[in-house]
């Protein structure tokens, strides 16, 4: 009885732990997504977005649906503090591009955690 009371005790310890995690890095995504630098050789809509970083940290150390919640919370903090000229689809297609980049990745490096996975991941 004692055990089963202590393993659920530690997972809900690492639950809130993953929890917060999400929230600090999505706060640091969401800083970074208001940052925008400008391409110089580009269109003046072109923006170099740094903002996946975090999401990337994220989905590699706590896993692949908490990289997709930290995209989440960047992306509707953004909407709902910077606003959208796009009616919410520009922020919709930045969460599922960033959903298709961070999903692959962690998954890949999920399964063997090296640095050359990572890498792979990335690439992938």
């Amino acid at each position: 009885m004692e055990n089963a009371k202590n393993a659920a005790n530690r997972a809900s310890r690492f639950d809130i732990r993953a929890v917060a995690q999400v929230g600090i890095l999505g706060g640091m995504a969401f800083l970074l997504m208001m940052v925008e630098i400008p391409l110089w050789f580009a269109p003046g809509f072109y923006k170099l977005d740094l903002s996946e970083i975090p999401v990337l940290i994220g989905g590699f150390a706590i896993g692949p649906l908490a990289g997709v919640m930290i995209e989440l919370v960047k992306v509707v903090l953004y909407f709902f503090i910077h606003g959208s000229s796009t009616a919410g689809v520009g922020d919709f297609a930045n969460f599922v591009i960033g959903c298709c980049m961070v999903v692959p990745a962690a998954l890949i490096y999920k399964r063997r955690k090296t640095r050359r996975t990572a890498m792979l991941g990335l690439a992938a």
